[in-house]
């Protein structure tokens, strides 16, 4: 199989891998991705208010009821068991560390609007089987690439993460 058709086959594969993960996991939403998106919206040059409703827009659209009613109830004072309080300041400098999410979701976001997430995480799955097929092909052959870009692409504990990047 040449490059060309490898990368090809990991472009579709990866596409379809989403498609098929985005419309199989109910909650594709965390508390990470509220944060994220507040920052992304940010970045993109929105005022808070109107970051503060888009993200808490997506994470309704997307988290799963239980945890948006449990952290409804935790930003009101309730307990909170994720570790620290989410208006530590360290909390959101441990979000600020890692940038790239939501600079890709603000660079989406002038085209895309709201969708701009959905784009983000379609990109990092179909470049997660890109890599790991095209790159492993290369290094170890197709039966190792096939594998592992399967064992990606089915691992219940990998692809909700995948999803909810």
């Amino acid at each position: 199989m040449s490059l060309n058709r490898a990368l090809l086959l990991s472009l579709v594969v990866g596409a379809a891998g989403w498609a098929t993960i985005w419309f199989s996991t109910d909650a594709r939403a965390g508390w990470d991705s509220l944060v994220y998106h507040k920052y992304a919206f940010e970045y993109a040059g929105l005022p808070p208010e109107q970051q503060d409703a888009l993200s808490w827009e997506l994470f309704t659209r997307y988290g799963s009821p239980n945890l948006v009613s449990y952290v409804t109830e935790a930003l009101d004072g309730h307990e909170w068991s994720f570790g620290l309080r989410p208006e530590q300041e360290r909390w959101g400098l441990q979000y600020r560390m890692r940038p790239a999410y939501p600079t890709l979701v603000a660079a989406g976001y002038p085209v895309l609007g709201t969708r701009a997430p959905l784009a983000v995480s379609a990109f990092a799955a179909v470049l997660f089987v890109v890599t790991t097929f095209v790159g492993l092909k290369m290094l170890a052959g197709r039966r190792v690439a096939m594998i592992a870009t399967g064992l990606g692409i089915f691992n219940i504990l990998f692809t909700p993460w995948l999803v909810a990047l």
